[in-house]
């Protein structure tokens, strides 16, 4: 994975392991966002069909890394902005309810607390030992439960929730399944299909390496008309180039759900990125991403911290590392460490590691070193 690191010239000034936060971009991101600006300067809109290329492309790399088909793939400003899509397109109707984890990301959490003023209830499911069960799912589940919405990953623990068991209770109670990816996609394996999800939202800014202001939606073919477009504009027809036919019919594609003026700079950047990640290979991601946070792991044991991530089963690892000491002040080892060139995340108390493939084993001894 090494031959990646010449992509990431922050390596030449951070030992940089906040990808769960937001990710510096490769080379090629850079590249190409440059390459769009400056044609943009010269030229102007001429060589819009090589813009529209970029959207093909960039959408096809989406459904690969996804495991679905390009017509199952929008682009959408945020992760929040796919959670909206979902919250406000589901018909609820009062007395309804929809269950989300404790402790989620607000961007899973405001968009349905939201939803109160039409009288939908939300529910929590509760954090038992930074772990979510399906049994706790399951027993909060009642005839109106419309929907379930859950991070793949947790942002402040690094559990990976099990989506495919969640799937699988959704399917069978007839409910809705929507995941918030931001945490997963770019260094775990996934496969849309295999896995049951509805939909999923997922900024591109994180472990796709790519700008912010950019990101995917995935809308299951067997799903999609399950929601409302409450954003419903021009690039939702059929022939959205048909200017003056208001009439015509939607879109049967994912992308009906992309309203207007596309992110040409932002889909370039992501082009380039999720290259990177598919020539590199997501399994190989993966793979070294955990070997590097085992070594880690190993070291700060040894030197009496505690590893707050749940490690123990390989089915709900992730790409964080989460640790405390049961007596030092973390704020200020998170400064120490940020001193030194090295910058991870403090979050709830913890200090947050989340290396990609490019980091090596040399800078996770650099941190080791650098804890007291």
């Amino acid at each position: 994975m090494q031959n990646y690191r010449k992509e990431f010239p922050v390596t030449k000034n951070l030992v940089y392991v906040n990808h769960a936060g937001v990710s510096p971009i490769p080379l090629r991101a850079h590249q190409y966002m440059q390459e769009f600006i400056t044609d943009s300067l010269h030229w102007g809109s001429k060589n819009f069909t090589g813009r529209i290329e970029t959207v093909k492309s960039t959408r096809d790399n989406g459904a690969r890394l996804l495991g679905c088909s390009s017509d199952e793939i929008a682009f959408i400003k945020s992760t929040t902005h796919g959670i909206i899509l979902c919250a406000r397109g589901i018909p609820f109707r009062k007395g309804d309810n929809v269950l989300i984890p404790e402790r989620e990301f607000p961007a899973n959490v405001i968009p349905w607390l939201a939803l109160k003023e039409k009288g939908v209830e939300v529910r929590f499911v509760p954090e038992r030992e930074n772990r979510f069960h399906i049994d706790d799912f399951a027993a909060l589940m009642d005839k109106n439960t419309r929907a379930v919405s859950v991070s793949f990953v947790e942002f402040s623990t690094g559990f990976r929730n099990a989506i495919k068991k969640i799937a699988e209770l959704c399917h069978e109670k007839k409910v809705l399944l929507i995941v918030d990816g931001i945490q997963a996609a770019g260094v775990i394996p996934i496969n849309v299909k295999e896995l049951g999800i509805d939909f999923m939202s997922m900024d591109a800014h994180k472990w796709l390496l790519g700008p912010e202001g950019i990101g995917y939606f995935y809308a299951n073919k067997d799903s999609i008309d399950k929601i409302e477009n409450i954003f419903e504009g021009w690039l939702a027809m059929e022939n959205f180039m048909d200017f003056l036919n208001y009439n015509q019919p939607r879109k049967k594609t994912a992308s009906r759900f992309e309203e207007g003026a596309p992110n040409f700079a932002g889909m370039s950047g992501l082009k380039g990125s999720t290259e990177v990640l598919l020539e590199a290979g997501i399994e190989n991601v993966y793979q070294h991403v955990q070997m590097l946070l085992d070594f880690l792991s190993e070291g700060l044991k040894r030197k009496g911290y505690v590893i707050t991530s749940p490690r123990e089963d390989e089915s709900e690892k992730s790409g964080i590392l989460c640790f405390r000491h049961p007596q030092k002040d973390m704020t200020e080892i998170f400064h120490l460490l940020v001193g030194n060139d090295i910058l991870p995340a403090l979050r709830e108390g913890n200090i947050r590691i989340s290396p990609h493939f490019y980091n090596n084993r040399e800078e996770m001894e650099k941190i080791i070193d650098s804890i007291p």
